[in-house]
């Protein structure tokens, strides 16, 4: 379905003579390589839809306890002949439940969609992935949690919008005994439930003691439900003594001190009683630690230095100043070691969003006994760090600053502004970097800078120099389309040059926290010396489950780069661990591009098989050759092929454990187009080059055809490409007079219309 081809001239054969002028300008030629020519088609039923993959919506229960063995059902689209779940630990084993004989049926059959799963001895608690494997190739990941505690599945009925009253009913033997609909539970617990069909609403039921602090930990957004979870907690008597506040990643936490001896309740739905598959939950619920935030919420590398951590139930813990919608935080001081070699890692078992795949960090529990806290991030420090002072919401109090630094500050209480100072020299740059959001905060900072002077009579002057809030540069808020996986910040960045000597000053703040006070609204405020590196994340590029190969097909694979303080260099990007009958060539990131698509081709003949990819990118920095291993992304729903930069919204996704291809002989890829001759282009600045193209189809493919391409280098202009039913022809490319010169790889995708596809055959 893909092809990788390479064309190499001056102009393809389509001379371009330029002026003098344009001659003059030749210190900026593009040079060969200029474009590795890449050519794809997405191939789909309809023009609204796909050629069907595996698709996992759920699997419920999302968890289980550690060496515990538990029937697991799951959800999704094209899940037709599942025959296995794939974890990503070896200690899962699950095997298709089967049904008893039947009289039609003399021995037992699988039971479409359930499994029985056992957890080996050596699976430890944490975070695990799942996939399907069926008819339609190996579905995309779903989160399965081993927990700590005591695992509590919903048991139906349990609904209901009035509180479960206890009733008497028959106990069969002439007796009477008393009901309550709502699931019991035994604290610590687990639960484990779902949004079934209707408004659904799930109650719970626990005894509880005066003076307990119980924790509700709810997870929806953290393993991959599409719920809006909503807890409510009640007292017998129909009080309401707890409600939903907002805790990590979007997710409900209740945090309440129970006032008597007796029986509570816990209500549950979704905020808008959506159902389906995919609307499932867990609730962690006992006085197991909680941590709120940590700070400084950064380190540097081979510390291993205090920070203190803020939550409850904290062992060793006291109470703290802080408070969150009334509750007192405790905190405790711990010592956290950071690795000295983190250099390009992110250690972290929990949710990361697009936007935060660019960091650098570690995970960070408390334990307590049997029992650990819910994980936090503590990112990676790149200058020495040092903590806002208090009263510096002033500019004449600003906090005097000795750079490089980064400061680990707070906005906080409500309203909170912050003001740093520090001293420059002319033509001195420093890279200002605001990271808050992507620590998982929801924030929305801004970053003021001023230059101040003093004039001949000794009077202080002060001039603004920057102000940044929603930054526009490419490699932070540009997402040039891709819809799948929208990697955009709220959080500032400017490349500081220093108009002159003297003093300047920075202004710090925050929109939300000027309508909520709230302490763990933190923030790294990073002044350095530019320091040009990047990163990787790998994301695949059709739809949201695995790398579904079709033999004699292509597959892509979008390649995300978080270029730091103004690096623009080319970052060569190839994959290794392919399977046999699978091919892909290295392809290159210009400058100043962010995105790029690694192709992979499958032959016709290629064994069916599973494997998991590795990436990895390669660049000059300061002159020495670096290597990052990529990070992984997917989305967490269907989404449909656009054409660059359409208005459309994003889809939900995440970083993942990896990504997985699979080979399948089911399906093989009917229509197949290929542009270029065989070896890069090559033209100059203000250019043009006509590039062919060719395609090859199927006998019964059917369809017109409309070709895109995508991740052509910036100021070029190239239009939609209307292929239609012709077999052979060309488009042209055209390349501004202010067109970085450098070497680049693209590729051009197309749509296949009314294409006739027989799911059945």
């Amino acid at each position: 379905m893909r092809r990788k081809h390479q064309a190499r001239s001056l102009g393809q054969g389509y001379p371009y003579d330029p002026s003098p002028s344009q001659r003059a300008q030749r210190e900026g030629e593009i040079r060969a390589p200029l474009l590795t020519l890449l050519c794809i088609l997405f191939l789909t039923p309809t023009a609204n839809a796909q050629l069907p993959t595996a698709q996992l919506s759920s699997v419920f229960p999302a968890g289980a306890a550690p060496k515990s063995t538990i029937e697991v059902t799951i959800a999704g689209t094209n899940l037709d002949d599942t025959d296995k779940l794939l974890f990503t630990h070896e200690g899962f084993k699950a095997v298709r439940k089967m049904s008893e004989p039947t009289p039609f049926d003399e021995s037992p059959q699988p039971v479409e969609n359930m499994f029985e799963l056992s957890l080996a001895e050596n699976v430890p608690p944490g975070r695990y992935e799942v996939r399907a494997h069926g008819k339609y190739g190996l579905s995309n990941p779903r989160t399965f949690v081993v927990g700590t505690n005591p695992e509590f599945v919903e048991v139906e009925p349990n609904g209901g919008n009035e509180l479960p009253q206890w009733t008497e009913v028959d106990d069969g033997n002439g007796g009477k005994r008393k009901e309550n609909p709502a699931t019991e539970l035994t604290l610590p617990a687990t639960v484990n439930g779902q949004s079934g069909s209707g408004a659904d609403v799930d109650w719970y039921r626990f005894r509880g003691s005066a003076g307990q602090r119980i924790l509700m930990d709810g997870y929806a957004k953290r393993i991959d439900s599409q719920m809006d979870l909503v807890i409510t907690l009640f007292a017998a008597g129909g009080r309401i003594i707890g409600e939903s506040r907002t805790g990590a990643c979007g997710d409900p936490l209740i945090d309440a001190t129970l006032l008597t001896d007796g029986e509570y309740f816990i209500r549950v739905n979704d905020a808008l009683y959506r159902n389906g598959a995919g609307y499932h939950y867990r609730i962690n619920v006992g006085s197991q630690p909680h941590l709120d935030f940590i700070f400084p919420p950064a380190g540097l590398p081979g510390s291993n230095d205090e920070y203190t951590v803020y939550g409850c139930n904290l062992p060793g813990g006291s109470k703290s100043e802080l408070s969150v919608d009334g509750n007192v935080l405790e905190s405790a001081k711990v010592r956290i070691a950071i690795p000295g070699d983190v250099g390009d890692k992110l250690r972290f078992a929990s949710l990361l969003g697009p936007h935060q795949g660019g960091l650098d960090g570690i995970e960070y529990r408390m334990q307590n006994g049997d029992t650990e806290s819910n994980p936090l991030l503590l990112s990676v420090a790149t200058a020495p760090v040092v903590r806002e002072q208090p009263y510096n919401d002033k500019p004449d109090s600003a906090q005097k600053l000795t750079l490089p630094c980064e400061v680990a500050g707070q906005f906080y209480p409500q309203r909170d502004v912050d003001w740093y100072s520090f001293e420059a020299k002319e033509g001195e740059q420093w890279a200002f970097d605001l990271t808050s959001q992507r620590l998982g905060v929801a924030t929305d900072p801004s970053l003021l800078i001023q230059r101040v002077t003093v004039d001949d009579k000794g009077e202080q002057n002060v001039s603004d120099v920057q102000f940044i809030d929603d930054v526009q540069e490419q490699n932070f808020n540009n997402r040039s389309g891709r819809h799948e996986f929208d990697y955009r910040t709220t959080d500032p960045y400017y490349l500081f040059t220093a108009p002159g000597d003297g003093s300047y000053r920075v202004l710090v703040r925050d929109g939300h926290s000027s309508v909520k006070s709230d302490p763990r609204l933190v923030y790294r405020l990073a002044i350095r010396k530019p320091a040009g590196d990047f990163r990787i994340v790998a994301v695949p590029g059709i739809s949201s489950g695995s790398l579904l190969l079709r033999r004699g097909g292509r597959q892509v694979v979008r390649i995300f780069v978080f270029r730091r303080d103004g690096y623009d260099g080319e970052i060569r990007v190839a994959c290794s661990g392919l399977p046999d009958g699978v091919t892909s060539e290295e392809i290159t990131i210009g400058p100043a591009n962010t995105m790029g698509t690694l192709i992979l081709t499958t032959a016709a003949d290629a064994p069916p098989t599973t494997r998991n990819l590795a990436v990895t990118a390669k660049a000059t920095v300061d002159g020495k050759e670096v290597t990052r291993t990529a990070r992984y992304g997917a989305a967490l729903e269907s989404f449909q092929f656009a054409q660059p930069n359409a208005n459309i919204a994003s889809v939900r996704s995440r970083l993942v454990d990896g990504i997985q291809l699979c080979v399948t002989d089911y399906d093989p890829a009917p229509v197949m187009l290929t542009i270029g001759e065989g070896k890069p282009l090559e033209t100059s600045r203000g250019g043009k080059i006509k590039i062919p193209y060719q395609v090859k189809k199927v006998e019964g493919a059917t369809g017109n055809i409309n070709g895109f391409a995508i991740d052509f280098p910036p100021q070029t202009s190239v239009g939609q490409v209307n292929i239609g039913g012709n077999e052979k022809g060309e488009f042209e490319m055209q390349f501004q007079a202010g067109a970085k010169p450098g070497t680049y790889t693209f590729y051009l995708a197309g749509f296949n219309q009314g294409f006739s596809y027989k799911r059945n055959p």
